[in-house]
Order: structure tokens, then C-alpha cells, then sequence
């Protein structure tokens, strides 16, 4: 091993245990208010600079939901992964690059597409079979649901409709959407590792 690929395989190793911490801190978030000491403190003066460069970009909130630890660990990972491949191949072509790249583009679409079929499917039961539940919680997902069933409607239609069958097709469209690119990106990940 060259003293590159070396220096390559520490800053892999780096950047996999700062993820590690990223995560722990974003765990630590569920729980504010009962964890406090040195060591947390520590934790947090280490990791808040580099989550709160994501916590500022305002499209990654949707309502209650901060989607900004997400693409910013998903990004450490990604930094991780090219340093592994210098380290042990010594290069890095633009194809494994582009490939990485692609890889977690999918991953964040994969887990949208995901997240808001689960959400859908969830709120449509509610909404069948539970009708008289009412919670905080149902209103924040409604907000969330109100927008994403009116943008996917509205590429196909202009009519209104009531919003538990707006939920139903907007989970089918989106489930055939999830399919159909699970299928285009493996055929395009087939495809470069031909190249």
C-alpha cells in the first residue's frame, strides 16, 4: 500500500466514524432536554457546524419533518465511499464517481418515494377506517399529504376529488413511479459497470 492509499484509508475511517457521531447526535435529538454532561456537549460542538449547514436549506423541511441529517449523512457516506475506493485501488475514475453519485441520488429519491407511499397508505387507513380519530399528529401529515396528492394530481388532471380517493391514486402513481426507476437505475448501474 502505497503512503496515498494510506492516507486515503485513514481519511475513510474518519469520515465513517464522524457519520457514526452525525447519527448518535440525530438519535440524541429525539430525546431533548433529558441528556446533558461534557460529553454531550462535546458531541454537539463536533457535529452541530456540519448539520447545521443542511438545517439551512429550507427545502429539506416539509412541515415537521427535517429531511437535512438525512443528505447529511447520506453525504458523509458518499465521501466515505470514494476514499475507501482511492485507498484501495489508488485511483478513482470518473465513472466510479459518477456511479457513487448516482447510487445515492437513487437512495434519496428511493427513500421519498418510499416515505410518502407509507404516509399515504397510512393516512388513506385512517381516513377509511378510523374516520373519528382525530390527533395532532394526522393534521401534520394532512399538511404534508395536501401538497404532494395536489403536485401529483396535477400533472394529470385539473378536477378536484375528494382528498381519501386524491390519496389512493396518488400512492398507486407513485407505486408504479418506485418501480418503474428501481428498474431504469439498476439497468443504468448494469450499464456502467460495463463500461
Amino acid at each position: 500500500m502505497s503512503p496515498l492509499q494510506a492516507v486515503f484509508q485513514f481519511l475513510a475511517a474518519a469520515t465513517s466514524v464522524y457519520m457514526l457521531l452525525i447519527i448518535f447526535r440525530v438519535l440524541l435529538s429525539w430525546f431533548q432536554g433529558r441528556m446533558n454532561g461534557k460529553g454531550i456537549e462535546i458531541l454537539y460542538k463536533i457535529t452541530d457546524p456540519y448539520l447545521n449547514k443542511f438545517r439551512n436549506i429550507s427545502w429539506l423541511r416539509f412541515g415537521m419533518l427535517d429531511f437535512s441529517p438525512i443528505v447529511a449523512i447520506a453525504l458523509l457516506g458518499l465521501v466515505s465511499q470514494i476514499f475507501t475506493s482511492l485507498a484501495v485501488s489508488g485511483t478513482l475514475d470518473p465513472i466510479s464517481i459518477l456511479a457513487y453519485i448516482l447510487q445515492t441520488i437513487w437512495g434519496f429519491i428511493a427513500f421519498f418515494i418510499n416515505l410518502f407511499i407509507i404516509l399515504m397508505i397510512f393516512r388513506l387507513v385512517t381516513l377509511l377506517f378510523f374516520s373519528d380519530w382525530h390527533h395532532q399528529i394526522l393534521f401534520s401529515i394532512d399538511n404534508i399529504l395536501y401538497k404532494a396528492v395536489a403536485r401529483i394530481l396535477g400533472f394529470f388532471t385539473s378536477k378536484t376529488m375528494k382528498f381519501s380517493r386524491g390519496l389512493a391514486i396518488s400512492a398507486l402513481i407513485l407505486i408504479v413511479l418506485r418501480v418503474a426507476l428501481a428498474f431504469a437505475f439498476a439497468y443504468l448501474f448494469r450499464f456502467m459497470r460495463g463500461l
